[in-house]
């Protein structure tokens, strides 16, 4: 019998799909929040951004929560972080560890 090698990569579906699919429900349940509670996640994104310096960071509005995720989130600027965590505490977001990924949920 014959085999064929096939990379694992070709049978993983196309990554750009799931980039244009989130986006798209992002912005459908972008409707579902007030406006107070957006600029708190703008507010709570600008101080991941600058916390994380060294990590991709994005806004996703999901269904029942607003999460903001750092990608690989190495090397904090600590008295950024310091900022990040008290903004954090005062405004009832709950972080959550996966992997090496920081996610941050703003919810209803």
């Amino acid at each position: 019998m014959k085999y064929k090698e096939q990379d694992e990569r070709e049978l993983a579906p196309d990554p750009r799909g799931a980039f244009l699919d989130a986006q798209r429900r992002s912005e459908l349940n972008r409707g579902n929040f007030t406006d107070v509670l957006k600029r708190t996640a703008q507010q709570l994104y600008s101080l991941a951004v600058d916390a994380y310096p060294r990590s991709r960071v994005y806004l996703n509005y999901r269904q029942k929560f607003i999460a903001v995720k750092v990608e690989g989130a190495h090397r904090p600027d600590h008295t950024e972080l310091t900022k990040l965590n008290e903004f954090c505490d005062a405004n009832k977001v709950y972080g959550v560890r996966l992997g090496t990924n920081l996610v941050h949920r703003l919810y209803k």
